[in-house]
């Protein structure tokens, strides 16, 4: 599966800034990803984004912006920040998803 180029979606609709880890969990991806992985990274939408979220982003992405060498960095990987259902329909075949309850019932 690594062996082809790849995208993440990360769904954000229930985001409360509950989450303290961020910075933690992108540590660990960047560190421990296998080679395969950081090569053919190569999209990540973000779907849903609110206002707490943004702020969040925001800062998880400050110190990686100044690591050309970071999987998330953007040189690397090309972010899709979605909004709306319309638009994430133009990514991925919804009914192929297995996307949240808390995420389904916006559908």
């Amino acid at each position: 599966m690594w062996h082809r180029q790849f995208g993440v979606l990360i769904d954000v609709t229930c985001y409360r800034g509950l989450l303290t880890t961020v910075d933690e969990m992108i540590y660990k991806v960047n560190s421990l990803s296998p080679s395969e992985v950081t090569r053919n990274l190569t999209r990540i939408y973000i779907y849903n984004m609110n206002s707490v979220y943004r702020k969040c982003f925001r800062r998880v992405m400050r110190p990686i912006s100044k690591d050309p060498s970071n999987i998330f960095h953007a040189s690397n990987v090309d972010y899709y920040l979605v909004g709306s259902l319309k638009e994430l329909q133009t990514h991925f075949n919804l009914g192929s998803l297995q996307l949240p309850k808390d995420t389904s019932m916006f559908l």
